[in-house]
């Protein structure tokens, strides 16, 4: 088991939020000339004043996502991406892990899989289907947190 975060051991959820929108966080229009600038701002993030505006896609109770972290292989590399909520409190799904979390969620088949609450079976079927759009729009990525309730 992950070491949890001290606020994690109170009422928590775990949300995975989706990018929804970028912005640019200015004060003043660009001139045509610097278009280019822009969308390259875009690429780069945060780092030049780009806001990411984030969506709730799905959640699931703290107990819920400890018990799909249990069927996963003890030290795998899926797990330990997946622990960093509870280790950190937050962690980025992008396009660069798709292979990971596709290949070890996968792993959770047949009786393992059915063998879990219904309501980690929904989580797993949310969690697969925004892996499915990041392959089919790579610029997609999530956010996973842990929220007080």
């Amino acid at each position: 088991m992950p070491m949890l975060r001290p606020d994690a051991k109170v009422a928590s959820d775990i949300v995975f939020y989706q990018l929804g929108t970028k912005f640019v966080d200015n004060e003043r229009e660009i001139d045509h000339e610097s278009d280019d600038l822009m969308y390259y701002s875009l690429s780069v993030g945060h780092h030049v004043g780009v806001i990411d505006c984030f969506e709730e896609k799905f959640r699931c109770g703290f107990e819920t996502y400890l018990e799909v972290l249990g069927v996963l292989p003890e030290g795998s590399d899926v797990r330990y991406k997946l622990e960093g909520i509870p280790r950190r409190g937050e962690i980025q799904v992008d396009k660069t892990h798709l292979v990971l979390l596709e290949q070890g969620i996968a792993g959770i088949a047949g009786p393992v899989r059915e063998a879990l609450s219904p309501e980690a079976q929904a989580w797993l079927a949310s969690f697969e289907a925004s892996l499915e759009a990041m392959k089919r729009q790579p610029a997609i990525y999530l956010m996973g947190r842990l929220v007080q309730r």
